[in-house]
């Protein structure tokens, strides 16, 4: 009997991430690594759904982002996601669409990191670049060092 590789190979299965997703991320954090925060445009959010489009051509946030130019029109912008997710907070609302990372959070992944006392919101969300999470701050980029307080999430 003739063996048939044809017959016997597993059909291949859908990925969401670009085949190239990692050499798209390096790109997009060069890109942004100066840029300035702003809100709607360079804020955590934006930044970190930014991050997933590299890799996979689509965020999680597409439709909610990049609508306000200030803290106000953030946070209503924030109100009306709870309202229409039904979501208590992002942490959740997250949660709903990417798998959860336990231990150390795998290049590409969503973070968050509690955020100082007096910020506009409880997190402050960026994304692993390699050993360090790259966050958004007043004067570009920051990396900072995972801790065992950052959530993580597994872009797939």
């Amino acid at each position: 009997m003739r063996y048939s590789s044809k017959r016997h190979q597993t059909p291949p299965t859908a990925l969401t991430r670009h085949r190239d997703w990692d050499v798209r991320l390096v790109k997009f954090i060069k890109e942004v690594m100066n840029k300035p925060f702003t809100w709607g445009e360079h804020d955590c959010l934006t930044f970190a759904n930014n991050a997933v489009i590299a890799q996979r051509g689509y965020g999680f946030a597409d439709k909610y982002l990049g609508k306000y130019k200030t803290v106000i029109g953030a946070t209503g912008a924030y109100g009306r996601w709870l309202e229409s997710s039904g979501c208590s907070n992002i942490v959740e609302g997250l949660d709903q669409q990417f798998e959860r990372v336990e231990g150390f959070p795998p290049r590409g992944s969503i973070v968050a990191m509690p955020a100082p006392q007096g910020a506009v919101f409880d997190y402050s969300f960026g994304v692993m670049a390699s050993q360090f999470a790259a966050f958004v701050a007043e004067e570009g980029l920051v990396m900072v060092k995972p801790t065992n307080e950052f959530i993580a999430w597994r872009v797939s």
